[in-house]
């Protein structure tokens, strides 16, 4: 990982890698959620190292985030933690604490574990208030809290020629932000993925990123300057 800032709700992160181990840090394991993920991907890649889950427990709930980072599987050869298995490591680190799940995605990548979620349309969170959209739940008696997890790879597309371009204007990212701003009481956690190389690079990410600070007012201690690429302010 190269960013990981944390300010109030929300955490920034250039991929969702650390997603799972932010929402630790936040949420009540007693308390019932419901996950909203608002991702190009479904990053529902399968945790098939159980066993090794088990093992590294309490290195993960832990607050030091090298040691999530670092626990490998019961081979000692790979990291138990991705960025496209994240939910699903969730899931075996608290289970039950996730009660309703809902996907606004462009259908990418597997769901290899069959997790069971709502598919929202791209389209509805968009035209209506969260609170006005009847299957999405948003007053369901099974949640207490959201977590709410976005990428910002959600509003890029690339054609043939792995050329990336912006499918959804800024009007339509702030329509978006102003949904979440207003479910924000309700929202225990916000992760925010750049994904650069899903968006046509850091330039495209940070973008998107600025339109996101001009709703939720977030003050980051970076910034992105073509001839400089990232680079974190005094």
């Amino acid at each position: 990982m190269n960013i990981l800032y944390n300010t109030d709700k929300f955490y920034i992160m250039d991929n969702h890698l650390a997603a799972a181990w932010c929402w630790i840090q936040k949420i009540n394991p007693n308390i019932r959620y419901g996950l909203l993920h608002i991702d190009r991907h479904y990053d529902l890649l399968n945790c098939k190292s159980e066993k090794a889950i088990e093992l590294n427990r309490l290195k993960f709930i832990g607050d030091n985030f090298s040691d999530y980072l670092n626990s490998k599987d019961c081979n000692e050869e790979f990291p138990i933690a991705k960025f496209d298995n994240y939910i699903e490591l969730f899931g075996y680190l608290f289970p039950n604490v996730i009660r309703k799940a809902f996907f606004v995605t462009h259908k990418d990548g597997n769901d290899t574990d069959e997790t069971t979620y709502t598919n929202v349309k791209e389209e509805d969170v968009f035209k209506y208030p969260f609170s006005e959209i009847p299957y999405l739940s948003i007053n369901n008696k099974d949640v207490e809290k959201w977590i709410v997890n976005v990428d910002i790879d959600f509003f890029f597309q690339n054609n043939l020629e792995n050329e990336y371009f912006q499918m959804f204007t800024k009007k339509y990212v702030k329509k978006l932000c102003a949904n979440i701003k207003e479910l924000l009481p309700q929202i225990e956690v916000v992760t925010i993925a750049l994904s650069p190389e899903f968006c046509g690079g850091w330039g495209n990410a940070f973008n998107v990123l600025k339109t996101i600070n001009e709703v939720f007012n977030i003050e980051f201690p970076f910034q992105y300057k073509r001839s400089k690429g990232v680079s974190f302010l005094k």
